[in-house]
């Protein structure tokens, strides 16, 4: 006996937006019959542009945001940039970097910054330059590999490897070969031989491996690759995340092993010079997932990505 009361009127949005959010929810068969209007204006046409991957996408949608600046003079500050995961941002911060145009995150950190990433990076990083101590101090803490070494295990290493005068993570690498290994006992000693095996493994490989491989061999030997839940939405983004930097690995991959590492190292270090700058108060476009806004802050919003098991993301059907 429950009265059925239908919100349909609209009052913020555009004729043509409601219209067009008629018409795609329409599309479900399982919803409820109600259909949306205003009496607002018609406003601007919802345009849709098919592109042919993630970065002509972004090259698009940077090019569009210049046009507008130049010639209807919208600041960029008026532009919004939206996306279903955030996973979805580095090629969009990347075509951005390259352009006039700054931008911001809202709600979330720059693709560089976001602790998955520079978990696996530190590994990276650590494979390139054995001397690396806050690299390896960040691995010990964050992958599952370094669980059970302790600051006390930490030290009695360190004074071991400047006893043979190698490097902290040379010093691992060495223990399961030493003969005089250090006074290391109980979970400390089977963490730290697990890590040596583990880095020196991988450092054999690094010359041979284009970066793509190493990557995979990376996530999977320590154990990062299964540390994140499957059933929690967050863990899932931040697995996107790491996934997305592989994706940015690969076009590495023509190079010669020997010297792609070095060479996507030195991008990734400018590149967070770059973001470190000041943009002194300039206006700057807005990157931030659906999720986060509703979008009628802007009067310019591009949706990104919008396509088959990415919006709505896979695991929601």
């Amino acid at each position: 006996d429950a009265r059925q009361i239908n919100l349909g009127l609209n009052y913020r949005s555009t004729r043509r937006i409601v219209d067009t959010a008629d018409r795609v929810i329409r599309e479900n068969r399982q919803r409820i019959e109600r259909p949306l209007r205003t009496n607002n204006d018609d406003g601007e046409h919802v345009i849709v542009r098919e592109l042919s991957d993630q970065n002509h996408e972004a090259h698009f949608v940077v090019g569009e945001i210049r046009r507008l600046k130049e010639k209807h003079g919208i600041s960029p500050d008026h532009v919004a940039v939206m996306y279903r995961t955030t996973a979805q941002s580095r090629v969009l911060e990347e075509a951005f970097r390259i352009s006039d145009i700054p931008y911001r995150i809202v709600g979330g950190l720059r693709f560089y910054e976001r602790k998955e990433v520079k978990d696996v990076l530190a590994v990276l990083k650590l494979l390139y330059n054995p001397a690396d101590e806050i690299s390896l101090q960040r691995v010990i803490d964050n992958m599952p590999v370094g669980r059970g070494i302790g600051p006390k295990a930490v030290d009695t290493m360190r004074s071991w490897s400047a006893l043979h005068n190698v490097s902290l993570a040379e010093a691992y690498v060495a223990i399961p070969s030493a003969e005089r290994p250090p006074d290391l006992s109980g979970t400390a000693r089977t963490a730290s031989y697990r890590l040596g095996n583990v880095l020196g493994n991988l450092r054999r490989r690094v010359g041979e491996l284009t970066l793509s491989q190493l990557f995979d061999a990376v996530i999977e030997d320590t154990g990062y690759k299964g540390s994140f839940d499957r059933e929690s939405e967050d863990e899932m983004q931040r697995f996107a995340n790491v996934h997305e930097l592989r994706a940015d690995l690969a076009r590495y991959d023509e190079m010669a092993p020997a010297d792609a590492l070095p060479a996507y190292l030195e991008q990734v270090a400018l590149i967070a010079d770059v973001d470190a700058l000041d943009e002194n108060g300039r206006a700057q476009a807005t990157l931030i997932t659906l999720h986060s806004a509703k979008g009628l802050e802007f009067p310019v919003v591009f949706i990104a990505g919008v396509e088959e098991g990415l919006l709505p993301i896979s695991r929601a059907v």
